[in-house]
């Protein structure tokens, strides 16, 4: 499967919502950062963003939006 942005973001979305699932929205940051600097290089996209994203994922699943 090629990398894209389009594939990057949704990957990045998921493994935000996967480390959001311990309850913390934060602790998936490293993790989150690691992997949008790797596809940020990759696919020439701002890894700020990427890692954002990721973030962002990780605080809905997380602050208890989607799982209560």
């Amino acid at each position: 499967m090629p990398l894209n942005k389009e594939i990057g973001a949704v990957t990045l979305t998921i493994v935000g919502a996967i480390t959001g699932l311990d309850g913390s929205g934060f602790s998936g940051i490293s993790l989150a950062g690691s992997i949008a600097h790797l596809f940020g290089t990759a696919i020439g996209a701002g890894a700020a963003t990427l890692t954002a994203l990721g973030q962002v994922a990780a605080i809905w699943v997380g602050g208890g939006t989607l799982i209560p």
